[in-house]
């Protein structure tokens, strides 16, 4: 205690100045393509290559953001990369599944195509409803994927959470695009559209 009364000076609290880190640029550029790829979704005249293209450059920020030290360090321990990596296998298993179903889409309109040519009025008929059937299945099958695909959302405002929310979302948009581009290709394979919903 006499230390403290013979000392004259006076102690006082330091106070730091701790802003919140500002996101790498990398976090920002893989924001910027997932937004771009979402608002070309909402534009039906954008042409497929215009899309893969975006889905390329959002691969490509992707693999950057995961190859930075602070991603590694944000998401050690973090409960929510189990969960991204259970959705990439979810997605692994939809596009396995949407391959299956676009096969056997292709065999039908392929026997539709024979029946056409062979021109018997029971065939058509039969092979026209097995073709619409495959379209139907295929539909369901992706809708079903889609709703097993969404998940909660993260809102923490930490960097982790962020880095999280970022890969989800891009995990359900390229599972939206792949959807899209089975279903064009689809239909430019065979040269018609039939609304088999």
């Amino acid at each position: 205690m006499d230390s403290f009364a013979a000392n004259p000076k006076k102690s006082f609290h330091i106070r730091s100045n701790s802003l919140p880190q500002k996101p790498h640029p990398v976090l920002d550029q893989v924001d910027e393509h997932l937004c771009r790829l979402k608002a070309s979704e909402a534009i039906s005249s954008s042409s497929l290559s215009q899309k893969l293209d975006g889905l390329h450059d959002l691969h490509d920020s992707i693999d950057k953001l995961l190859c930075l030290p602070s991603t590694h360090q944000a998401l050690v321990d973090n409960k929510s990369v189990d969960d991204l990596l259970e959705g990439s296998i979810k997605l692994l298993d939809v596009c396995s599944l949407a391959k299956d179903v676009l096969s056997q889409m292709k065999e039908c309109a392929h026997e539709l195509e024979s029946a056409l040519r062979r021109t018997r009025g029971d065939d058509i008929e039969v092979d026209i409803q097995k073709y619409l059937n495959s379209r139907k299945m295929m539909k369901k099958a992706i809708h079903k994927a889609l709703k097993g695909m969404e998940r909660t959302s993260y809102e923490n405002g930490d960097e982790s959470s962020e880095i999280v929310r970022l890969l989800n979302d891009a995990e359900l948009l390229v599972l939206h695009s792949r959807t899209e581009v089975v279903i064009k290709d689809e239909q430019l394979v065979f040269g018609f559209q039939v609304d088999a919903s």
